[in-house]
């Protein structure tokens, strides 16, 4: 089949969309995300019992903003030479308080 010739685009020309469109893309993009890391936890939790599993999810996915900054933090400290089990446990002792809240606040 022979291809239709296309118009070239200059550097000042942008796609313009609507803002419906971009909303539904940037959510699509967040669903994809949140998939992708519900199911990397799911395989590195398939050792506990499912039950389990679904409460840590649940906590991780009702709280992202905290578990990110826990996630920077752990990163942080690798960066700087401690090595990963040291580092989570330095960042475990440092929000210790904060999870057990939260791990409370999960069981009622």
């Amino acid at each position: 089949m022979a291809r239709l010739p296309t118009r070239a685009r200059t550097k000042n020309q942008e796609f313009k969309f609507s803002s419906s469109l971009k909303q539904s893309v940037l959510l699509s993009r967040s669903m994809f995300k949140e998939f992708l890391a519900k199911q990397m936890l799911e395989r590195q939790l398939k050792s506990l019992p499912p039950e389990e599993r679904t409460k840590i999810i649940g906590t991780i996915s009702k709280n992202p903003e905290f578990f990110a900054n826990l996630a920077k933090e752990l990163e942080t400290q690798i960066k700087s030479g401690k090595n990963q089990t040291d580092a989570a446990m330095a960042v475990a002792k440092k929000y210790e308080q904060d999870l057990k809240k939260l791990l409370i606040n999960e069981k009622k």
